[in-house]
C-alpha cells in the first residue's frame, strides 16, 4: 500500500470516528486487523487473502435486523493523484473490483470501491472514469457501491459517483449516504445468505469484537 493511500485511509478513519453519525457502530482499518496474532486461525488462509483486498470496514447498526444487529460494509480505497495515471488506474480498478467481490464470502452485507481524486485531475476526466467503472460494475451480478470524490477543503468532498453533487459533502454525510445505499439499494440478496455465509460472518464479528 502506497503512502498516499495509507495517509488518506488514516484521515478517513479519524474523520469517521469523530463523525457523530448515530447509525455508525464502528470503523476498522483492515491493515491493523491483519496484524492480529490469531487472525488466520479464525478465518483461515483463504479468508485472510479475501480480507486483504479491502482497506476499511464500516459497521452500522441495523435497526431492521435483516441478518443480525449489524450491517457490515467493506471498502476498497483507491487514490488517483495525477490525470496521467487515470487510464492505468482504471484498468487496475476493474480487476480489483472483480477480486473485491470475493469479500462477500466473509459475510459482508455490501462492498464499496472508493476512488478519491486529487485536485489536479480535471472534472471531465473524473466523469469519464466513473462512467467506465460503473459500466463494468453493472455487469457484476452482486452489488458493488462505487463512490468517487475529490476533496475541496479539509474533510469536505465533491462527489461524482454514485451521483454528481455540486455541494460539498462532509465525511459524516458520506457515511450516512453509504448507510442508506446499503440499507435500501446495494445489499447482498437474501438467496446468498446461507449457512456458510453466516458462519463466516460470525468469524468477522468475532474479529471485530461485536
Amino acid at each position: 500500500m502506497n503512502k498516499d493511500i495509507s495517509h488518506f485511509i488514516f484521515l478517513l478513519y479519524d474523520a469517521m470516528k469523530s463523525s457523530g453519525v448515530r447509525s455508525l457502530y464502528g470503523v476498522y482499518i483492515v491493515k491493523d486487523i491483519l496484524k492480529m496474532k490469531n487472525i488466520q486461525e479464525i478465518i483461515g488462509k483463504e479468508g485472510l487473502e479475501h480480507l486483504g483486498k479491502c482497506d476499511l470496514i464500516l459497521v452500522y447498526s441495523d435497526y431492521n435486523r435483516i441478518i443480525d444487529n449489524y450491517m457490515l460494509l467493506a471498502l476498497k480505497i483507491e487514490n488517483i493523484s495525477e490525470e496521467n495515471d487515470i487510464e492505468e488506474k482504471m484498468k487496475q480498478s476493474i480487476e480489483k473490483i472483480k477480486l473485491l467481490v470475493e469479500c462477500y464470502k466473509l459475510g459482508f452485507d455490501s462492498l464499496c470501491i472508493w476512488h478519491h481524486f486529487n485536485k489536479k485531475v480535471e472534472e471531465e476526466a473524473i466523469r469519464k472514469f466513473c462512467s467506465k467503472i460503473n459500466e463494468n460494475i453493472s455487469k457484476i451480478k452482486l452489488p458493488i457501491i462505487h463512490l468517487a470524490t475529490r476533496i475541496t477543503r479539509r474533510n469536505v468532498y465533491k462527489m461524482y459517483s454514485p451521483d454528481e453533487v455540486d455541494a460539498g459533502n462532509e465525511v459524516s454525510q458520506l457515511i450516512r449516504m453509504l448507510h442508506n445505499i446499503v440499507r435500501d439499494e446495494k445489499r447482498l440478496p437474501k438467496q446468498y445468505v446461507d449457512k456458510e455465509f453466516l458462519e463466516s460472518r460470525e468469524k468477522i464479528k468475532r474479529i471485530l469484537e461485536i
